[in-house]
């Protein structure tokens, strides 16, 4: 079979770490090239990790003929810039969330992509869990009746914040758009619905200047209300719970939580699923999509439908009122 082969620009962990392992089990994707902006760090990690090439810029490996795609997990505001210089060089490109600074950012790249025929998909792992998809098909089936709430958390500590470039207001730091971006696609998602209104509330820690923990609610045009919590000053938690009108659903971890809860009438169930590698089911897709020639399931519009809340979410937050989107 024939496999994608994959450059990745950077050598950030979570492509060290998730991508690559990833990529080892899918059958249609290989990584053949990491680039650093220093030649010896992208040397030391594809000997380490058994890749074939290093290469000591990005614009280096987006020209190599021989890779199909790229994989963008630089700073948030380098997203868009090396997607499009990527675009350019004739690369599909799988970037990681969330997909630009902001939704103008966001239409620039669909009319990028448009032009020049190659395909960009947005990370986020979530939604290729079985689990997740569970809970989606449960709240379209008409089981649980209306929807009422939703609430998600994904909050985490983060050590030596001050080295850590979610700390960089200039690299797109803070938890908004690091964190509380996957619970605004989680309660899109499973709802199958968009946001009518929000109202954020974000804490700015000194001398940061970059919001550290974000709270937020979302109305969407169904009616439901949603809400989260995201945090990098706190220990782990991710959890999902949907509160409906003959029951509720929880997962207690939309990462990596294997078992949906439900209860419906007074009837509860538990659905277990086989644990399975998010990112290997996220790049077997966008392979297939490049592959096959046809468009990821997750377009870009809704990328930019994301980030139109978030944008909203963080006016909300800064002068204190409902944003209407």
């Amino acid at each position: 079979m024939k496999k994608i082969r994959y450059g990745i620009l950077s050598t950030a962990q979570i492509a060290r770490n998730k991508h690559l392992p990833a990529a080892l089990s899918t059958t249609n994707s290989e990584i053949v090239a990491i680039s650093s902006r220093d030649y010896e760090t992208a040397r030391n990690w594809t000997d380490k990790l058994g890749i074939k090439k290093a290469y000591g810029s990005y614009e280096e490996l987006i020209n190599d003929p021989e890779i199909d795609a790229v994989i963008n997990p630089l700073p948030n505001s380098l997203h868009l810039e090396w997607t499009l210089r990527a675009l350019d060089a004739k690369k599909h490109v799988l970037c990681e969330k969330p997909i630009t600074m902001n939704a103008q950012e966001a239409d620039e790249l669909i009319n990028a992509s448009k032009k020049s025929g190659f395909l960009v998909m947005e990370a986020f792992t979530h939604r290729f869990k079985d689990e997740v998809v569970f809970i989606r098909d449960l709240i379209s089936s008409g089981r649980m009746g209306k929807v009422y709430a939703v609430y998600s958390s994904l909050v985490f500590y983060t050590e030596k914040l001050d080295q850590n470039i979610r700390s960089k207001k200039s690299l797109g730091g803070g938890v908004l758009l690091d964190g509380a971006c996957y619970c605004v696609s989680l309660s899109r998602f499973i709802l199958s619905d968009e946001v009518k209104s929000v109202q954020g509330c974000q804490s700015i820690k000194a001398p940061y200047d970059v919001d550290t923990t974000f709270t937020g609610t979302m109305q969407f045009k169904g009616g439901t209300l949603a809400s989260f919590i995201s945090s990098m000053e706190v220990p782990y938690d991710s959890r999902l719970l949907v509160l409906c009108e003959k029951g509720k659903i929880v997962l207690e971890d939309f990462f990596d939580g294997n078992k949906v809860f439900y209860k419906i009438g007074d009837t509860e169930y538990v659905k277990e699923f086989p644990v399975k590698d998010r990112f290997a089911l996220q790049m077997e897709h966008f392979s297939d999509c490049i592959l096959s020639n046809k468009k990821p399931i997750f377009s870009l519009e809704d990328a930019r439908n994301n980030m139109l809340v978030l944008d909203a979410l963080k006016k909300s937050a800064e002068n204190g009122s409902r944003v209407i989107l």
